[in-house]
């Protein structure tokens, strides 16, 4: 299954991605890439969690790159065809766009924001 990956890549990573549930949008600075192959967290989070829920990865490169076929996108980012700073903010924006229907509920729903409340 595809989250055994996922959890092996994390596990290692020597970064994360920590979300707060506010109203903050994640930003640029949040995500960092290292220059590596093997369990790239901007290339884990593009296959397991953006491609995974979206169907698709879009990136904004001298027009828009869409990407369905998660080994195809795999063999670009490390054939050079996509850059890290071209990957990040594609990233970027799939994130606070799937995280968007989870922080309108905690805004909206007065249990929700009173659990998350008691939570913090």
């Amino acid at each position: 299954m595809w989250f055994h990956n996922l959890g092996y890549c994390l596990n290692r990573a020597t970064s994360a991605l920590f979300v707060a549930l506010s109203n903050n949008e994640l930003t640029l600075d949040d995500l960092k890439y290292p220059i590596v192959i093997e369990c790239n967290p901007m290339v884990e989070y593009a296959k397991y969690i953006v491609m995974e829920i979206e169907n698709k990865l879009v990136i904004e490169k001298d027009g828009n790159l869409e990407y369905t076929d998660k080994d195809q996108f795999v063999k670009d980012y490390y054939d050079g065809n996509i850059h890290p700073s071209e990957l990040k903010p594609a990233i970027t924006k799939a994130i606070n766009r799937l995280l968007e229907p989870v922080r309108k509920h905690f805004r909206e729903n007065d249990e929700a924001r009173k659990l998350l409340e008691t939570v913090k």
